[in-house]
């Protein structure tokens, strides 16, 4: 397992060299609060990531079943991103948020690099 943590730790150093961090934020759902009866209030929950920001590519797009279209809004709308999984809080998923460039922009899939068990870094896509 020394070798994967050691990996991990390579991998966000190597990111944060040639990547950028960006804001991950989530909203975490209020919950029922029988005293007033009504939900209470959601989070909003954020943090700094470690990443690399790529244009969409054909294989990007398809792998949501979407079609790709050189040079259409769907190429534009859509980034690939590599981000390290060391010291985050909690990893990505579908429907979290990342602030690139000053705009929010929704993740629609993430695929984990995860060498026995210990994540490594996350594949994800994002769209605006």
């Amino acid at each position: 397992m020394e070798f994967y943590d050691e990996m991990a730790q390579m991998t966000l150093d190597m990111m944060a060299e040639f990547g950028r961090p960006l804001t991950l934020r989530r909203t975490i759902a209020g919950k029922y609060d029988t005293s007033i009866g009504k939900n209470r209030p959601g989070v909003v929950e954020e943090q700094v990531i470690t990443t690399i920001v790529r244009p969409a590519s054909q294989g990007t797009v398809q792998a949501f079943d979407q079609k790709f279209q050189e040079g259409t809004l769907i190429e534009s709308n859509i980034r690939a991103l590599k981000i390290a999984a060391k010291g985050m809080l909690w990893p990505p998923a579908p429907g979290h948020v990342v602030i690139l460039d000053g705009e929010e922009w929704k993740v629609i899939g993430v695929t984990p690099v995860s060498p026995a068990g210990i994540d490594l870094l996350y594949s994800a896509s994002v769209m605006r």
